[in-house]
């Protein structure tokens, strides 16, 4: 399953945003619960549907508390996506994910270091060094 790239469209709606951001802050929470349980295919499926609650939808300009919200949500669920999915040997979808959560925060180490999991799952050896 590819995995959708963040979107642009602003949440002005307070509602909503503050229910997008309860939704996927308890997605996190069930997906570590199940990753502790060793169910990392559960763990995979609430991560994805975090990630899908989020992914594009930005806050608007003048709230930027709730863009660091959303911004500090969406890389955790991505971060954890790209774990369970290289657990699961989803070095595709991992790749992905590392990528998007990169994309947020270009200096955040366990993206760039799930990034280098997933491109040595892939057999791309020669691209882990620009991980590093």
């Amino acid at each position: 399953e590819r995995l959708k790239a963040q979107g642009g469209q602003v949440l002005a709606n307070p509602e909503e945003l503050k229910d997008r951001l309860v939704f996927a802050e308890t997605c996190r929470k069930d997906g570590l619960h199940d990753w502790e349980k060793q169910n990392y295919e559960g763990a995979l499926i609430s991560w994805r549907e975090g990630h899908e609650a989020l992914w594009r939808f930005k806050a608007p300009e003048y709230n930027a508390e709730a863009g660091r919200q959303l911004g500090e949500t969406h890389i955790a669920l991505l971060k954890n996506l790209a774990q369970a999915a290289i657990k699961l040997g989803n070095f595709t979808e991992a790749l992905e994910a590392a990528e998007m959560a990169i994309r947020i925060d270009d200096q955040d180490h366990k993206a760039w270091f799930r990034k280098a999991c997933a491109l040595e799952g892939l057999g791309r050896i020669e691209q882990i060094e620009e991980c590093l």
